[in-house]
């Protein structure tokens, strides 16, 4: 270090800096490897009220644990190539810049913030990986003989002009981020201009690519300019793969869109001399009923028009283009009458398709919503719709849809989507539905009541068999001390509802308990069960787990006995649409008891009939869409009856005792397990449960 003046290093060969370097001037700060090379590996490099700078006679090389600040300017120039891995650079007051003579590498880690301009000089081709580069208050210029590659991790702002040139040779651009607040972005190539990835621009005067010896090509990905404007200047642009275009007007002298690609400028302004092949897709939007949203002359061009906003009140003239040779995309006439001639609403349905339409205006009136409009191709193939169909496609309604927050929003928008994408598939129509739609099946509470049973059965079995000691030990899953036992069993379930809207669900687990044995006659137990079950239905995937608590107790004096069960169960319900992945996730409570009795006919037999109850609480929540599905207690009474056998077989102080057990339950009383369905409007319908 300097308190008064300036630091100097000056190699006649290489110069080698490493980590633990910190060096501070109060003035000037310069490094120079005369006839060499320099490479800087780390280090903290400042100068209070003066420059930095770095001079190499062959490569500079700057790596991540560099940091470098300067009062005024900071510069680093190399005769050679430059790479530049990572590391801080800033002036507080001045410029910042990089000169190599050959080539320049800049990646990810890289960071520089110039408080004036901030320049990038290649002699040869400049490689920029990653990084993030910015002027405070001027401008931000890249400039490369030969070729200039800017790639995904590339943050890069300017309080004026964003300027990218190459000399010779090509510019290619795979993704990033570029800004100017105050002025422009330029990308000026001397010969081809090529872009690909996804981007995004944002720039006060708006964005222009030039490609002025070649042509500018669009392989594809999603450019964003938020409201600002684009021009693509060179004699052709070419679009070889999808594109999106976001900006409020694009500009080009000639477009070429390759066979079957299309390129999408949504709702913004074209402007072109020519547009030639594939597909043009837009977004009607309020600007067209003013002015035309695409100014070109057309040859071969499919314009595929997005018109999910137009009115369903009155009939609206759109200006499309002003140019002929287009042709119009096909659309769904069961939800828009399109024409080239004034209609109103009560010729709607006679109009038809559109036919010889090359450009120009258009009527345009939106005969049904999305829902409805798929109701009716699905009749019209012979489709059965439920008439909980036809009440919840109510929830892709304008008015329903705009009262929904952003999440359920994007959902329901998305499937809007999919079904305008879909008038000619009527078995992707018919699932869409079907996921729209409220589960049907009793899939849910028939599993929560399988799973309570299936404890109900675990439990039953450590029951009616006596209480004696030589019944201690059950179960390989036992351990006996005493007039105590701890246990534990595996639990397999398997459930299946075989008709319309039925369901498949398996559910594993364990359940676990502690009993004891108060005397000859009598045993009480506690214990904890898991469950998890998987539901499939034709309308989704559904993820269960649950965790039950039960206690239990017999009385058994002789070979009559009688015993309980209580038991509460909490489940989560995660659910998957198959088709859209709609996502929900749901609670319910089970609450259940049961009481048998039973009579030991003789050491091998028993008979054995009882009572089970069954009460599963849904809770209300909120599904993929926004409607809000009202809770819901399910009750059910449920026969039991049944005959068990056991044997038991012993060897020395072991015992064995296999058993079967064979059992009939009937649902002599169930509660309706429709739902109220409430949506964002407030308006509500009835989902009829099948049973």
């Amino acid at each position: 270090s300097s308190e008064t003046s300036y630091v100097s290093f000056t190699a006649q060969n290489n110069l080698s800096l490493s980590d633990n370097v910190n060096v501070n001037a109060n003035s000037s700060l310069n490094f120079r490897a005369i006839a060499g090379a320099m490479t800087i590996a780390g280090g903290t490099y400042s100068s209070e009220t003066s420059l930095v700078n770095f001079t190499a006679q062959n490569n500079l090389s700057l790596s991540d644990n560099v940091n470098v600040n300067a009062n005024t300017s900071l510069n680093f120039t190399s005769n050679d190539d430059m790479t530049v891995t990572g590391g801080t650079y800033s002036s507080e007051t001045s410029l910042v810049s990089f000169t190599a003579q050959n080539n320049l590498s800049l990646s990810d880690n890289v960071n520089v913030n110039a408080n004036t301009s901030l320049d990038f000089t290649s002699y040869g081709d400049m490689t920029v990986t990653g990084g993030t580069y910015s002027s405070a208050t001027a401008l931000v210029s890249f400039t490369a003989q030969n070729n200039l590659s800017l790639s995904d991790n590339v943050s890069v702002n300017a309080q004026n002009s964003l300027v990218f040139t190459t000399n010779t040779s090509d510019i290619t651009v795979t993704g990033g981020t570029y800004t100017s607040s105050n002025a422009s972005i330029l990308f000026r190539a001397a010969n081809n201009l090529n872009l690909s990835g996804n981007m995004m621009f944002s720039a006060r005067n708006g964005t222009e690519f030039r490609a002025a010896g070649g042509s500018i090509t669009i392989a594809g990905g999603r450019y964003s300019f938020g409201s600002g404007n684009v021009t693509f200047n060179a004699p052709d642009t070419s679009v070889s793969s999808d594109a999106t275009v976001r900006a409020a007007r694009t500009t080009a002298q000639s477009i070429l869109i390759s066979d079957g690609k299309t390129l999408d400028i949504g709702t913004g302004v074209l402007e072109a001399a020519t547009i030639t092949g594939g597909i043009l897709k837009a977004t009607l939007s309020d600007a067209a009923k003013t002015a035309p949203m695409i100014t070109a002359t057309a040859a071969n061009v499919t314009l595929a028009l997005d018109m999910s906003d137009v009115s369903r009140d009155e009939v609206t003239l759109y200006h499309i283009t002003d140019g002929t040779g287009f042709s119009f995309a096909g659309y769904d006439t069961n939800k828009f009458a399109v024409s080239a001639s004034v209609f109103n609403v009560n010729e709607a349905r006679a109009v038809g398709p559109l036919r010889g339409w090359t450009g120009g205006d258009l009527y345009i009136l939106r005969l049904l919503s999305s829902g409805k409009a798929a109701i009716r191709v699905l009749r019209n193939k012979g489709f059965f719709i439920t008439g909980n169909e036809e009440k919840a496609i109510a929830a892709l309604e304008d008015d329903v849809v705009d009262m929904l927050s952003p999440f359920h929003k994007a959902a329901a928008r998305n499937i809007i989507t999919l079904l305008d994408a879909s008038p000619g598939n009527p078995v992707w129509l018919k699932q869409l539905l079907r996921e729209v739609t409220p589960e049907a099946s009793p899939s849910a509470s028939s599993t929560a009541t399988a799973n309570a049973g299936a404890v109900m059965n675990i439990v039953g079995g450590r029951m009616g068999g006596g209480s004696s000691s030589t019944d201690k030990g059950r179960s390989g899953g036992d351990y006996t001390a005493g007039a105590a036992s701890v246990w534990a069993q595996g639990l397999y379930n398997k459930a299946d509802l075989h008709k319309a809207d039925g369901f498949d669900s398996d559910s594993t687990g364990f359940a676990a308990g502690f009993e004891y044995n108060v005397n000859d006659s009598v045993k009480a137990g506690v214990g904890y069960a898991y469950t998890n079950t998987d539901i499939d239905t034709a309308r989704s995937k559904t993820d269960v787990d649950t965790h039950t608590f039960f206690t239990y107790g017999e009385y058994k004096p002789d070979n009559f006995y009688v015993n309980g069960v209580l038991s509460y169960g909490h489940s989560r319900y995660d659910e998957t649409t198959r088709l859209a992945g709609l996502q929900s996730d749901y609670r319910a409570n089970t609450f259940a008891g049961q009481v048998m009795a039973g009579y030991a006919v003789n050491d091998i037999v028993t008979p054995e009939a009882g009572l089970r109850y069954t009460s599963v609480r849904q809770r209300s929540y909120i599904d993929a869409l926004g409607a809000k599905m009202a809770s819901k207690t399910l009750d059910t009474w449920t026969w039991v009856g049944g005959v068990k056998a056991a044997k038991s077989f012993r060897s020395g102080n072991t015992t064995i005792t296999p058993d079967a057990k064979l059992a009939l339950t009937y649902d002599f009383r169930r509660d309706s397990q429709n739902r109220t369905v409430t949506l964002a409007n407030c308006s509500s319908y009835v989902a009829e449960a099948k049973t």
